[in-house]
């Protein structure tokens, strides 16, 4: 069973922002999976892979942001600094010192996703699919 399904209550209705949504659920299973692995370059292509997805994701989701004019534009990307900083943190952690992915760090993860897309993203969708109308 997967640390985090994809399923419906997950899915915000604008496609690049499920699509990218769909790809991070995906690394972060993996890292689950790898999390107490001995396989440290496997664990460490997924962990940079990780913080180069947020990245592109969160530069995806901004952009939207400023097109479509977006008034919750300002603590949305606060958030997404914050967390950005979190994963960067943890890489370097990880990289410092292999072996073993931080559950703690993991469940953070999960538990952030899940509550910054209720109360960001899902906003964030229906302002678009809103204005596009």
């Amino acid at each position: 069973m997967p640390f985090i399904s994809w399923n419906e209550d997950v899915i915000v209705g604008v496609k690049k922002i499920d699509a990218q949504h769909k790809e991070f659920l995906e690394i972060l299973n993996k890292l689950y999976s790898l999390r107490n692995s001995e396989n440290t370059e496997a664990q460490k292509e997924t962990m940079l892979k990780l913080e180069k997805h947020l990245k592109e994701h969160f530069k995806t989701e901004l952009d939207l942001m400023i097109e479509y004019k977006d008034p919750g534009y300002f603590s949305h990307k606060l958030e997404h600094e914050r967390m950005e900083n979190k994963v960067r943190q943890q890489v370097r952690k990880f990289l410092k010192n292999p072996g073993t992915i931080d559950s703690e760090f993991l469940e953070d993860l999960k538990r952030w996703f899940i509550n910054h897309l209720d109360f960001n993203d899902k906003k964030l969708a229906r302002h678009i699919l809103s204005t596009r109308m």
